[in-house]
């Protein structure tokens, strides 16, 4: 286990059922990892994965919602910077 002064603001990216954004969720509730999702983004509208956001009340957003694809990194990382999440 992680200690407490080694909490991370985490971003997801996804892109379908988010399987790995639940499992990510479980282990942060069971306090396993020691975080706090702090957006989840997807490019696909549809995609079930944004659904488990919502469920968890995790602020998200899909590829249509951030703009055309040519601003879309630009505006990824101002998502980012806004929710203080560091890329890797």
């Amino acid at each position: 286990r992680r200690s407490r002064l080694s909490m991370v603001n985490i971003a997801v990216l996804i892109s379908g059922g988010g399987t790995n954004l639940q499992s990510l969720i479980d282990n942060i509730n069971n306090g396993y990892e020691y975080g706090q999702i702090k957006l989840v983004v997807s490019n696909k509208e549809s995609a079930y994965g944004l659904e488990r956001a919502r469920n968890a009340n995790i602020p998200y957003r899909h590829r249509s919602s951030i703009d055309a694809d040519y601003f879309f990194v630009r505006k990824l990382s101002q998502h980012l910077d806004n929710k203080d999440c560091n890329s890797a």
